[in-house]
């Protein structure tokens, strides 16, 4: 098996086990929200407010399922949805209190899964997989 097949199989492995970590981890939690809506949660806490348009190039969504997920935050009054009033095709989001709140405990829960992962792995190793993995981008 050459280089590339090893290490595409090592990655998907790496974010099957992520992923579960993460899924068991919202479950015990009592949050129930797809991953999808996770990391929009996410990003918002990290970044901010954000136009649509950065919160699909920064989630990898296209725009129509981009839509139906901030509906979706929106109708669960984790995230609000403003339109400029100049623009009305550009619309803001943006985290509510309770999607704050929601979003500090997603975070706390993927800072564990993240932890458990990589518990194998040294400080040293963690750095230098993180500067590996940023160069790839």
């Amino acid at each position: 098996m050459d280089v590339l097949n090893e290490l595409s199989q090592a990655l998907d492995g790496v974010l099957i086990r992520l992923r579960r970590e993460l899924r068991d981890g919202l479950r015990r939690e009592g949050i129930r929200l797809p991953p999808p809506a996770v990391q929009v949660l996410l990003l918002l806490q990290r970044r901010g407010a954000m136009g649509m348009r950065d919160v699909a190039v920064c989630s990898g969504r296209d725009k129509g399922q981009l839509t139906r997920l901030v509906t979706a935050l929106v109708e669960a009054g984790l995230v609000e949805r403003q339109v400029n009033d100049l623009d009305r095709r550009a619309a803001r989001v943006s985290l509510t209190a309770k999607g704050l709140s929601t979003a500090s405990l997603c975070a706390r829960i993927e800072r564990r899964a993240l932890h458990h992962l990589c518990e194998p792995l040294s400080a040293s190793d963690q750095a230098s997989l993180t500067r590996l993995l940023r160069r790839c981008l």
